[in-house]
């Protein structure tokens, strides 16, 4: 029980880091500078697949770096079982 957890965690853990950079990105790029009111708002509306243009644009945005980001982070933990198990002699 305690492996799905962990994972679980990391999961929702870099995703709202995906969703930060994502968030952030798109305010500064617009000029408005980074402004947390809407943060949840946004993140639930996204989530509920009721938010307008610029939702949507995060939303994608926060996909694109959500990705990549699990796709690193599984394969070096990969590695790293595999390099464990290779120096115990299993």
């Amino acid at each position: 029980m305690k492996k799905p957890l962990v994972c679980a965690v990391v999961l929702v853990g870099v995703y709202l880091a995906a969703w930060t950079t994502s968030y952030g990105a798109m305010f500064l790029s617009r000029g408005d500078g980074l402004d947390f009111r809407y943060f949840f708002e946004y993140l639930v509306l996204a989530w509920t697949f009721r938010g307008g243009e610029l939702v949507t644009f995060i939303w994608i945005g926060s996909l694109v770096v959500y990705l990549p980001s699990v796709s690193v982070i599984f394969l070096l933990r990969k590695k790293a079982s595999t390099i464990r198990r290779r120096r115990s002699g299993v």
